[in-house]
Formats: structure tokens, C-alpha cells, sequence
């Protein structure tokens, strides 16, 4: 059975290429249950079948029906309301406006919509249907992808890890060459090399840098020999 991402180590994130990321990103997802969702249908809008006619001609929240009227209008001096959100929405006072722009604005006929009520009302579930589904389609994106960056997060580190390792061993190598063979010096050139990198120093040198480091204290070592006991 394949692993959870928790339970993998380093050198099995480090192995692991696009396929393998693919997969894994599925298994999570069914692991952590992440709601599926496919992909919607693209929602072909339907236009209604009646046409705007009503023309109108607005300044700030009025409309006229006549365009003289408005421009009239505009140029009239004009109150409009203020307020600071810090002191409360409700403390109000007045202010000049300097809105003077005259709008031109299409609207339904009543008649019109209400002859069609029913194809309308159709059409806004129909749209609000389309809308739920592609909120949930990228909801489940979403989850993929959060899950997927966690993923490359670890196998990034981890290949960078294994790296690392690779090129210690290399060094080490090189150290072996530097001591004619002998491994007891190339190991105290290494250590020398590697200190505080006690995660390096373990892969490379193995259990001999455990029984190295528990010889350094008494305490260790007794709990090693107890261990391998």
C-alpha cells in the first residue's frame, strides 16, 4: 500500500519524480477526504427574450425621464450625505455634491418582465446552478493545489537533502585519496570538515559515527551498548 506523505523518509521524497508527485497528491487528497468536484459544463447564457427599452437619465440616485430636466438638475446646487466610519455610521451630516454628470440609463419595461417571469426566473437558477458548481470545482482545486505545494515543499527539501549527502560522500572519497587509503585519518579530515552537520556526518559515516559520538560520553555510550544489547 502506498505511504502518506508523513510517513515517507528523505530518501523516499528525494526518489520521487512528477508521476510519483501526481499520485501522491491524489492519495492525499482521498486520505484527508478532499470534496470532489469536476469541472463544469461551460454555461452557454441564455439571453432573455425581451429587450431594455425604457431610456432614463440619472444624477447620483435619480433618474428623469426627460434629459433637460437632468441637466438642470445638475447644475443645481446639491446636498449629499457624509460620514466618517471611525465616529458610527449613523452620525451623518451634509455635504456639497459635485456629482454633475447626467447618465444615460436602459431599463426593462414592467410589462415585458412580468409577461416573462417564469423564463427568467429559470434563467437565474440556471446561472446560479452553473456558479455553485464552478465555486466547488475550484474549491477542490484549491485543496489540490495546497496539498500539492506541501508535497513539493518536502520532496524539494528532501532532494536537496540527498544531494547534500551525495556530495559529503564525494568529499569524503577525495579525503580517502588524501590519507594514502587510511580511514581513520579521512574520517577526522571529514568530521573536521562536516562539524555541526551531525545530520551529513550520520548518512555518510553511518553507525560508526554513532559509536563515535556516544565513546565521547559515557552516558551515550552505555545507553548505545544497552540499545544494541
Amino acid at each position: 500500500m502506498m505511504k502518506k506523505l508523513e510517513e515517507m523518509n528523505t530518501q523516499e521524497l528525494a526518489e520521487l519524480d512528477e508521476a510519483g508527485i501526481d499520485k501522491l497528491v491524489q492519495f492525499e487528497a482521498a486520505s484527508e477526504g478532499l470534496k470532489f468536484a469536476a469541472r463544469p459544463l461551460e454555461l452557454q447564457v441564455k439571453r432573455p427574450s425581451i429587450e431594455r427599452k425604457m431610456e432614463g437619465y440619472k444624477v447620483g440616485d435619480i433618474i428623469f425621464e426627460r434629459q433637460e430636466d437632468a441637466l438642470a438638475v445638475a447644475k443645481m446646487p446639491r446636498f449629499k450625505e457624509g460620514y466618517d466610519y471611525r465616529s458610527g455610521y449613523s452620525l451623518r451630516w451634509l455635504e456639497a455634491s459635485e456629482d454633475t454628470e447626467v447618465k444615460t440609463v436602459v431599463y426593462y419595461e414592467k410589462a415585458d418582465v412580468m409577461a416573462n417571469v417564469s423564463e427568467l426566473r429559470q434563467m437565474e437558477e440556471d446561472k446560479k446552478a452553473a456558479e455553485d458548481a464552478m465555486k466547488a470545482y475550484q474549491s477542490y482545486q484549491e485543496g489540490l493545489a495546497a496539498i500539492r505545494s506541501d508535497i513539493w515543499s518536502k520532496v524539494f527539501s528532501a532532494k536537496r537533502k540527498a544531494y547534500e549527502v551525495e556530495q559529503a560522500k564525494a568529499k569524503f572519497e577525495e579525503f580517502k585519496v588524501l590519507a594514502d587509503g587510511n580511514e581513520e585519518t579521512a574520517e577526522r579530515f571529514f568530521i573536521k570538515a562536516m562539524s555541526g552537520n551531525e545530520e551529513i556526518l550520520e548518512a555518510v559515516l553511518g553507525k560508526h559515527w554513532n559509536v563515535k559520538q556516544a565513546n565521547s560520553n559515557p552516558k551515550d555510550a552505555l545507553a548505545l551498548s544497552a540499545k544494541e544489547d
